[in-house]
């Protein structure tokens, strides 16, 4: 009798070590990090991938905290809903960001052997190439409704802002330099001019949410191209401006010339305002290839040594007319045209900078071909 009682025994202990096994090898095989969480924020259990987002291993997870563990912090996560999940007894969700990367974390209730709550389960899903996605979409969609009111706008005011001014150079014809009215008509006409070069932008915005003249785009080499630019630019320049050219021969897109100089001109430009003490500005073009498809693109990087841009701009630098410059001194809209004829072409458009330590823009293009040097 005792003999076929332990043999029992034995056969449950046994069952219940290969559930154990099982749960822990299930846990373990979600690419998502997880833990259960005491109510005090200790980790009761922890998979293999909490244990590598933490560097450390499942024995070292255990014991910590939470907040701890995925997050480094000191104290609990902000909006954190476990408090929340087991008091209502349902589960919650909610969006955690560590740096560049979100996450979607969810807290579900877990029970203790007396079907009381006693903590949650935390599972952390990585929603950072969706969130990348989504501010995209957001972001085109915000262009598309901006350009078509811009346009709309600019249509209206051209016409009379025209006859201001006709008028305007008329009366200074006519009138003699000696008129206590003069220098008015002339600040008329100023003005007129300013709100004419405001108007000629945002129907450069608007017209540049359409793809671009599939005809008028050509194979062009990237360092005249750069060069044309940069001759443009010079003409502004301080004496306490050094500029660095670094570029890789023969790199060639298939692209509309005139518009690639228009870019290069507004971020070289960009780079001097920036750099009002003077400065370096650094000119480079690689051979860049895609791991994902192997595809081969023009990366185009403009640097420069200037005053950086703080973190809360860089999030809405080519959003349509955010600007940091006083009034009257631009439209806003410079960024966010490059973005858009960027863009048409297939390529991308992005900004990397530190504050006081500088700026780069970086441009990635379709490569059309590299041409080999003879031997």
């Amino acid at each position: 009798m005792q003999a076929a009682k332990k043999q029992t025994s034995d056969e449950l202990i046994k069952f219940i070590e290969e559930l154990k096994d099982q749960w822990v090898q299930t846990i373990d095989a979600l690419a998502d990090p997880l833990m259960l969480v005491s109510q005090d924020y200790k980790v009761v259990r922890s998979n293999t991938a909490m244990a590598k987002v933490a560097d450390m291993s499942v024995t070292e997870v255990i014991g910590k905290t939470c907040y701890e563990v995925f997050a480094k912090r000191d104290t609990p996560c902000e909006n954190c809903t476990m408090r929340e999940a087991i008091n209502d007894k349902a589960s919650k969700s909610w969006e955690l960001q560590l740096g560049e990367t979100y996450y979607e974390v969810t807290s579900q209730p877990f029970a203790n052997a007396s079907s009381q709550e006693s903590g949650t389960v935390q599972i952390y899903h990585n929603r950072t190439e969706m969130k990348l996605l989504q501010d995209q979409v957001m972001q085109r969609e915000k262009l598309a409704s901006i350009g078509l009111l811009s346009s709309g706008v600019a249509h209206e005011i051209n016409n009379p802002l025209g006859g201001i001014l006709v008028f305007a150079q008329m009366l200074l014809k006519e009138m003699d330099k000696s008129s206590p009215h003069y220098k008015d008509v002339e600040e008329i006409e100023a003005a007129t001019q300013r709100c004419k070069a405001i108007v000629s932008s945002l129907l450069d915005f608007a017209k540049h949410r359409g793809a671009i003249d599939q005809n008028k785009k050509s194979s062009v080499p990237l360092t005249s191209t750069i060069q044309a630019a940069l001759s443009l630019a010079r003409v502004a320049f301080g004496g306490s401006v050094k500029v660095i050219e670094d570029y890789e021969e023969d790199l060639q897109v298939f692209a509309d010339r005139n518009k690639l100089i228009q870019v290069f001109l507004n971020l070289i430009q960009n780079a001097t305002h920036a750099m009002e003490q003077g400065g370096t500005i650094t000119l480079q073009t690689r051979l860049h290839s895609e791991h994902e498809d192997q595809k081969k693109y023009a990366l185009i990087s403009i640097s420069d040594s200037g005053i950086g841009i703080p973190d809360e701009h860089i999030k809405r630098i080519f959003e349509p007319f955010f600007t940091t410059k006083e009034p009257g001194d631009g439209t806003g809209l410079g960024l966010s045209i490059c973005y858009g004829i960027i863009k048409d072409m297939g390529g991308t458009l992005e900004v990397n900078s530190q504050i006081n330590q500088g700026s780069t823009f970086a441009i990635k293009l379709p490569l059309k071909y590299k041409a080999l040097s003879s031997t």
